[in-house]
Order: structure tokens, then C-alpha cells, then sequence
């Protein structure tokens, strides 16, 4: 546990290095929120509810969609594409921690103090808008605290596969970009997939994705029945599980087909 712990630091310490990125990166999450409240609040003019979803509950969403983005950052799959054409790879491949595991830690360090942060930030409006709040029961935010574990954990494994394939490809540009479009497409981490029509929100249910944002933010809603919370825990550790297992044997094979450009 000890070196878990000392990863995460890490990965705190990283972030603060670079403290005017790091308040960048806050400020334009704030920007960002403010725009799409801005959006919200007229799609929601003089409407109670749109599509089934109260504008309380919008608003929950959009909060906490920003607040998970920070949180699960922007992944691990372009620190180790860097590393490995810097060929800063061979140092982690020689401490005797797995690789995805340091990875993944020093991320999660990142991505607490990021979430910390911006909910800080985010107190002011939450107390001029308690009856937003004051709607969520204990029982969501119990259920929701799994979930969200598990999304961490299921996207982690995610971007340490895609950084995997760098060692095929030699670049992770593409790889990030196509995964950047997918996520913020398919896992409705802007809008609802209860907006989608059903033909796009049915094929988004079977990805890995929508178990990403979508599923943990549909609890924290009130959106989810104990039924549909139940099938999405299980969805998620079934892509856990599957991802976890292709990993490992894309692991053993990247190994042989290392290439370091520079270093």
C-alpha cells in the first residue's frame, strides 16, 4: 500500500511542477462550465423537464461530469507514448513495479488533485444552488462511489492499452485522438445518451464507454433503478475483466517489439 501511496504523490507532485498549466487546465474546466449552463439554461427556458431530465438534474450532470473528467484526466496512454519515443520507457521497464500499475498511480495522484481542487472551486454555486444538491440522497452518492471506482479503473486499463499499441505504431497522436472522439462521443460525457436518438444510444450502450461517465452519472441522477445499477456494475467489471485479460497478452508481446527512438 505504501508504494501505491507513494505513486499517487507522485503524480501529485508532478502536477504541481507546472502550476500555471495546472490553473489553466482549472480555469478552462470553470470556462467550460459556464458555457454549457449557459446552453442548458436555454434549452431548459421554461420547461421543467426535457426528455424525461429535470433541469435539476442537468445541472448534477453537468457538474459532476466536469468533476470526473478531472478526475480520470486525460489518460496514461499519451505519458507512455512520450516515453516511449523519448526512450524514458527503459527506466520504468526496469523498476520492479508493473508498468500500467505506476502508470495508473501517479495519473490518479494527478487527477485527485485536479477533482479536489475544482470541487473547491465549485462550493460557491452548490451553496447558492442547494435545492440542486439537496435533491441527491446518501443512498446515490453510496452507489455512485463504486461506480465511479470502477470507471477509473476500466479507463485506466483503456489508456494503458492504447499506450501498449504505441509499441506497434511508434506514435500515440492518432491512437489519442481517435481516442479523445470516441470518448467524448460515445460515453456522454457532454450530453446525456438519454438525447441520443435510440439507433446512436443503443449502439453507445454496447462500448465500453457510456460505462465511463454515462453509467456512474446516471446514479448520482436519480436516472438508474437498483435493477440498472446492478447490470451497469456488472458491465463494467465484464469490461474490466475482458480488457484486463487482452492487456496482459498484449503486454507479453510488446515486450519482444520494443524499439527506443532517442533517449
Amino acid at each position: 500500500m505504501k508504494k501505491y501511496i507513494a505513486l499517487i504523490r507522485v503524480g501529485i507532485q508532478r502536477e504541481l511542477v507546472y502550476r500555471t498549466n495546472f490553473c489553466i487546465g482549472i480555469f478552462s474546466t470553470v470556462l467550460l462550465f459556464i458555457v454549457e449552463v449557459a446552453i442548458w439554461s436555454a434549452v431548459y427556458q421554461g420547461k421543467e423537464e426535457v426528455g424525461s431530465i429535470s433541469y435539476n438534474s442537468i445541472m448534477i450532470y453537468t457538474v459532476m461530469t466536469l468533476l470526473l473528467q478531472r478526475l480520470l484526466g486525460g489518460g496514461t496512454d499519451e505519458e507512455i507514448g512520450n516515453d516511449f519515443q523519448s526512450g524514458n520507457i527503459v527506466t520504468s521497464l526496469l523498476t520492479p513495479l508493473n508498468l500500467g500499475v505506476k502508470y495508473s498511480m501517479q495519473e490518479l495522484g494527478k487527477g485527485l488533485l485536479n477533482a479536489f481542487v475544482l470541487l473547491l472551486v465549485f462550493i460557491p454555486y452548490c451553496i447558492k444552488n442547494r435545492e440542486i444538491v439537496s435533491v441527491i440522497p446518501v443512498q446515490r452518492w453510496l452507489l455512485f462511489v463504486p461506480a465511479v471506482v470502477f470507471s477509473y479503473s476500466l479507463f485506466s486499463i483503456l489508456n494503458y492499452m492504447l499506450g501498449i499499441l504505441t509499441f506497434w505504431s511508434h506514435s500515440n497522436i492518432g491512437l489519442y485522438m481517435l481516442k479523445m472522439a470516441c470518448v467524448n462521443i460515445f460515453s456522454g460525457m457532454f450530453i446525456p445518451l438519454t438525447f441520443y436518438p435510440s439507433i446512436l444510444r443503443g449502439f453507445c450502450m454496447v462500448l465500453p464507454f457510456q460505462s465511463i461517465y454515462y453509467f456512474p452519472l446516471t446514479i448520482v441522477m436519480g436516472e438508474a433503478n437498483r435493477a440498472q445499477i446492478a447490470d451497469g456494475i456488472l458491465l463494467q467489471l465484464g469490461w474490466i475483466a475482458g480488457l484486463f485479460l487482452l492487456c496482459r497478452l498484449m503486454n507479453k508481446n510488446a515486450m519482444r517489439r520494443i524499439v527506443i527512438q532517442g533517449g
